[in-house]
């Protein structure tokens, strides 16, 4: 039994057990997706709007990095061309998924969608102007 868990975790710690993670994450986050789609039009409530970019914007980091992870895996390539953007895009759309998912918290409580749009666009752009540091 331990000697199973053990091959399983050095599995994962694996550049196969990346790629196996990165897609679980990749199906997860689409799973979710789809149900707050689902549920966005039956409802149209317009919190539902930012959780589905949100996960949305999750799903694509996952995907790069499951796009990546299988060049790595498949076709031995280590490097590719764009390979110092590669971080930068990914935790770009994990951080607009992040800012997005907690503006779709926060819009309950806002007073008016204008005031929440612009301080969506602003923590954006202020983002944006941090990754580019």
């Amino acid at each position: 039994m331990i000697n199973a868990i053990h091959a399983f975790f050095l599995f994962l710690g694996k550049v196969e057990g990346n790629l196996f993670k990165n897609f679980v994450y990749l199906l997860i986050f689409m799973l979710i997706s789809y149900m707050i789609a689902s549920e966005y039009n039956k409802s149209r409530k317009h919190e539902y709007k930012y959780l589905i970019m949100a996960f949305l914007a999750l799903s694509l980091q996952a995907a790069i990095n499951v796009i990546i992870d299988f060049f790595n895996v498949f076709r031995g390539h280590t490097y590719f061309p764009f390979d110092y953007f590669i971080p930068l895009i990914g935790h770009g759309f994990e951080l607009i998924g992040l800012v997005l998912l907690a503006s779709a918290f926060l819009y309950p409580i806002a007073t008016s969608e204008y005031s929440l749009n612009k301080k969506i666009v602003k923590n954006i752009f202020l983002v944006s102007a941090l990754l580019l540091l």
